[in-house]
């Protein structure tokens, strides 16, 4: 208990530095991993575009992805990518593999669907919206499910991966924030 003053205080920072949080939800029903989220970044919507559509540096988003790159595109709306990520919760560690065809719609909306014959999971699906509020500001919405293919262990497990999910969202905030504010 005494340690709960300080829990506050770094969590109050994280939040502080990840942009507004507006709504931040991690779920689990039937098997199934959801995120919604919402937050305004102080960053603008051309750059936050470009940070999260090069999949050559995606990896310093989030210190689980371990690699990330092109596959091919049809054309400049319609490309293939591969995440591979190694994460960690308490004891249990593991490497999952996300092929996914992703479509671009005007620099303001990303759609990827894994293909779950080359993917680490049954289902999964990336969407995001980026909204510009002003030259140095983006509203963020950014919906995800997925459905591993894996192993969870049942009780703790969707509490920790829950868990897992959240942080895990919210440095790539984070990072997606200071990567603008550098480049």
């Amino acid at each position: 208990m005494r340690h709960w003053p300080g829990f506050c205080l770094f969590l109050l920072t994280s939040l502080a530095q990840a942009g507004n949080i507006e709504q931040l939800e991690v779920e689990h029903e039937q098997g199934r991993y959801s995120i919604h989220l919402t937050a305004v970044l102080e960053a603008g919507s051309d750059a936050v575009f470009g940070i999260i559509t090069d999949y050559d540096r995606l990896h310093e988003l989030s210190d689980s992805l371990i690699e990330s790159r092109l596959l091919s595109s049809t054309d400049a709306q319609h490309l293939r990518r591969l995440v591979v990520t190694h994460s960690c919760i308490l004891v249990f560690c593991f490497e999952t593999r996300m092929v996914a065809d992703v479509t671009l719609h005007d620099r303001r909306e990303i759609i990827s669907e894994l293909d779950a014959r080359e993917s680490d999971y049954r289902y999964g699906r990336h969407h995001w919206t980026l909204t510009p509020l002003s030259g140095t500001q983006t509203r963020v919405q950014f919906d995800c499910e997925k459905e591993p293919s894996f192993w969870v262990p049942p009780v703790i497990g969707p509490w920790l991966i829950r868990h897992h999910m959240r942080s895990e969202i919210l440095k790539s905030m984070q990072r997606i924030e200071q990567l603008a504010q550098n480049a």
